[in-house]
């Protein structure tokens, strides 16, 4: 061969540089790509639907606790303490849902649920420990 010819297979970039070229992607590198760029995608809608949706949810988990809370009292719970704890329960849900609900509040209130439901019975102590923090939350 002579000097200024290239050998077949071997191709001399335009820049002269063959290891500076880019080279195309090969076809399963692209499509991964496509593939994490979906799904991207689909965690950034499921996060703003969520996001539009955690005070539904907020609501209804907090609901449901209701329910279990005065489900489980003792037949010596009053109804008027029932009605006093549910009274503090819609403001304490009403604070959360508009997010002015601090953190301690709700920490302390899921202790006392805890150790209320702990052995499946509310008695009329541990209702009213719950109303006084469902109150204390709620101010």
């Amino acid at each position: 061969m002579s000097e200024g010819t290239v050998p077949p297979g071997d191709p001399v970039p335009p820049s002269g540089f063959p290891h500076l070229e880019r080279k195309p992607a090969p076809a399963p590198m692209k499509w991964g790509l496509v593939g994490c760029a979906f799904l991207s995608l689909i965690l950034i809608v499921g996060l703003v639907f969520l996001g539009t949706r955690a005070k539904d949810l907020l609501g209804g988990i907090l609901g449901q606790m209701e329910t279990q809370i005065v489900g489980s009292c003792t037949p010596d719970v009053t109804p008027a303490q029932r009605e006093e704890f549910r009274t503090a329960w819609r403001q304490f849900t009403a604070r959360a849902k508009e997010g002015k609900l601090d953190r301690q509040a709700l920490a302390a209130f899921k202790e006392k649920t805890t150790a209320a439901l702990q052995d499946g019975v509310v008695t009329p102590q541990e209702l009213k420990e719950l109303t006084d923090v469902a109150r204390s939350g709620a101010k």
